[in-house]
């Protein structure tokens, strides 16, 4: 979605300041160093130049001008004049006493005593150029500076500038100055056109919520929570893995989805066992199950029983009979799911048969009459209770304990049992006479004691949950989403091949490719191999967009367009223009030239083949006072790697080169086979490849056959580089760094 520049200020600081693109500002002087490579390097020539080397010009460090005491001069003052405070070499000191100070101890100054004033803060009005600032107490007139010329002055505290002028300040009276303001810079906006904004749309992820329809740089409201059956929404973020919060209190300039996530209801998370009852039954708190007539009815935990884990529900029962009752089982889930567990009475649904309100009290462990583990009560104990005769207990319940690090559950032995029955994750019962088990991870157990005549309660249940956080399931699957191409969400498993899908489509733009972020840096190649949740980005072009069109042109010696240049809008400091990544040829003479042909700068060289960045402003140099004073800066994006052949390897020698992030190589193994640098001294042939350290940041040299280096990284590389082989044997050798001479 377009974006749109409406004012474009910068504030330059008086001596040089530095853009985003690392190239110098026009107040730094640079010189270059023709004799030595300081790589990654890029620097370009004049209009009249013929030849660009590959090295950057090196900023000669300004030296500072020592100030005169003895000779001060006040309406050219310095930042640095001495006070008092600060003795100069020519002041005499007490300890070297001379003819013209009789009294050592005591030396007076020959510089005045100056008090430096305050330092003017500066405004402008990005309208008019009017420059105004504070008045400094005790100035009697201001010095100023504009654009590095002259020393100026005036007495008044405002100064009209004239386009792309810059302007710093020092308040100053008779005696004393202050130090030089920040500086200031005007930019006539008045030819600039504000274009109309356009409309976007925010949509509403996960909701029945009809898009909003904005405009650019709009905020969105945020809306009403949403709601969603059997979940309670949680919030709104900005992506569909629900990682980072939307912020609403940010402006959005290109349509826009925010994502609503819900957590599931208590009732859903917590609830293992469910009533199932016929339309008789009702509850306050119940589900449906879609498309029948039965209900669903959670059973929660009674913290009031302390003898075995007990879950209950309060019902209500309307229109039942003996002939008609109210029936129900009890499951241990909320689905139909293959596998479920169902208790019964007995064979039978349980029932109730009489109008009321009935407590049920259920428990897996428990059996409150033979074979029967629940109980229904009516409400308040009002009312008989039905299937209330539990068998007597005599024997202790035991007392499990789990043993996390070693997987065994353990019990003291009960007094007057023969025997342990043992329930593992709601399972059939098995018998065993030891009082322990093994368990295994992530499993329940419930014991209870028993003998020929006798059985006791089932013990709490315990579980052997040390390694739960220790082994989490295995993620299997992974969603992919193509965000504004009307595409429906993937979900495939990981490590899945997939292709591109078709082009979208979007009027009055043109679809440039599928980006990996939102920023539109990383550019996904296909097929794409899923490894996690992945969001493709789609980036537009747009004819007349302030983000793509071209306002200069890249040409060769003939005139053939090589790559148009858009406006850097990252350089806030002045008008600049960039190509991007572009190829370029060795000796070729290549030429910036105005769209309208009017006007042309070059020729421009590069000294090798390799991937630069091309940035050019009209109105800005770089180098600026030196013999490469020019308007054009390249950056270089690729560099030659050497590689020592020290222990003689046979064979052809390759070097393969790849993405690590993307697992993207630049060529298929064994790579490209390395260009013969020279001979050393040694007998040891050396060898070269161009690499693009922005696009690849991995290499290992090998000779496609039994030797090979491990994996070595390019991070921080630059051209001049060079590896040798520094141990290891086969298809392990190490390799070191050196600097190629």
């Amino acid at each position: 979605m377009k974006k749109r520049i409406l004012l474009l200020a910068a504030v330059l600081l008086l001596g040089g300041c530095t853009n985003d693109n690392n190239v110098t500002s026009t107040t730094v002087t640079t010189t270059p160093n023709p004799t030595t490579i300081t790589p990654p390097s890029t620097t370009t020539t004049d209009d009249n130049a013929t030849s660009l080397t590959a090295s950057t010009p090196a900023p000669t460090t300004p030296t500072p001008t020592t100030p005169t005491p003895t000779t001060p001069t006040p309406t050219t003052p310095t930042p640095t004049t001495p006070t008092p405070s600060t003795p100069t070499p020519s002041t005499p000191t007490p300890t070297t006493p001379t003819p013209s100070t009789p009294t050592p101890t005591t030396p007076t100054p020959t510089t005045p005593v100056v008090v430096e004033l305050a330092k003017p803060s500066l405004i402008i009005n990005n309208e008019t150029g009017v420059v105004s600032w504070n008045e400094i107490a005790t100035a009697t007139h201001y010095n100023y500076i504009i654009n590095d010329g002259e020393i100026q002055t005036t007495t008044s505290n405002t100064i009209t500038l004239e386009d792309k002028s810059n302007i710093s300040v020092q308040a100053a009276n008779s005696e004393s100055v202050s130090k030089w303001s920040n500086a200031v810079t005007y930019y006539d906006t008045s030819d600039i056109i504000i274009e109309n904004k356009e409309d976007i749309e925010v949509y509403f992820h996960g909701t029945s919520y009809e898009p909003l329809l904005l405009k650019e740089g709009d905020l969105v409201s945020k809306p009403a929570d949403p709601t969603k059956e059997f979940y309670t929404f949680d919030n709104w973020y900005a992506d569909p893995f629900h990682e980072q919060l939307f912020d609403f209190n940010k402006p959005v300039y290109e349509n826009t989805i925010i994502y609503a996530s819900y957590n599931k209801d208590v009732i859903l998370d917590n609830v293992y066992f469910w009533i199932k009852a016929n339309d008789l039954l009702t509850s306050s708190n119940q589900q449906f199950w879609s498309g029948s007539s039965w209900k669903f009815i959670p059973l929660q935990l009674n913290v009031n029983q302390n003898s075995f884990k007990e879950y209950k529900a309060t019902v209500t029962v309307t229109g039942a009979s003996s002939s008609t009752p109210a029936a129900f089982v009890i499951m241990d889930g909320f689905s139909a799911d293959d596998g479920r567990n169902y208790w019964k009475n007995g064979d039978s649904d349980f029932t109730i048969s009489s109008d009321g309100t009935y407590d049920i009290y259920f428990s897996a462990e428990h059996e409150y009459q033979a074979n029967i583990n629940a109980s229904i009560v009516a409400s308040n104990n009002t009312a008989k209770t039905l299937n209330a005769i539990e068998i007597k207990n005599t024997l202790s319940t035991p007392i499990v304990n789990v043993d996390v690090d070693n997987n065994i559950a353990r019990w003291d032995e009960v007094s007057g049992a023969t025997e342990y029955e043992v329930i593992l994750n709601n399972l059939a019962p098995t018998t065993t006479t030891n009082n322990y088990v093994s368990l295994e991870k992530r499993t329940h157990i419930s014991v209870r004691a028993i003998n020929e005549s006798e059985t006791s309660s089932w013990s709490v249940p315990k579980a052997n949950i040390a390694t739960i956080y220790e082994e989490p399931p295995v993620k299997t699957h992974a969603y992919v989403y193509f965000l504004e191409s009307g595409l429906d969400a993937l979900e495939v498993e990981l490590n899945t091949e997939i292709t591109a899908p078709n082009n979208p489509t979007l009027e009055n733009a043109t679809f440039e490719g599928w980006y990996l972020d939102v920023s539109l840096k990383t550019k996904a190649t296909f097929p794409f191999i899923v490894t996690d949740n992945t969001v493709f980005y789609p980036k537009w072009n747009y004819a007349n967009d302030i983000l793509t069109k071209e306002y200069y042109v890249l040409t060769d010696s003939s005139g053939n367009k090589v790559k148009g240049l858009t406006w850097n809008l990252d350089n806030y400091d002045f008008y600049e223009y960039e190509t991007g990544k572009v190829s370029l040829t060795a000796n070729v003479n290549y030429y910036i030239k105005r769209l309208d042909g009017t006007k042309s700068w070059g020729p421009y060289t590069v000294n090798t083949n390799g991937s630069y960045k091309i940035y050019f402003s009209e109105e800005h140099l770089w180098a600026v006072g030196t013999e490469k004073e020019r308007n054009i800066y390249i950056e270089s994006t690729s560099a030659t790697i050497y590689f020592t052949n020290n222990w003689k390897w046979s064979g052809t020698i390759y070097a393969y080169v790849w993405n690590l992030a993307s697992d993207t190589p630049k060529k298929s193994w064994p790579g490209e086979a390395m260009e013969v640098a020279k001979t050393n001294s040694y007998g040891e042939t050396i060898y070269k490849i161009q690499v693009d350290l922005e696009s690849y940041d991995m290499i290992i040299f090998n000779n496609n056959n039994d030797k090979q280096t491990v994996n070595l990284s390019l991070s921080g590389a630059y051209s001049g580089l060079g590896f040798y082989i520094s141990g290891g044997s086969g298809k392990s050798h190490t390799a070191s760094t050196y600097d190629y001479q």
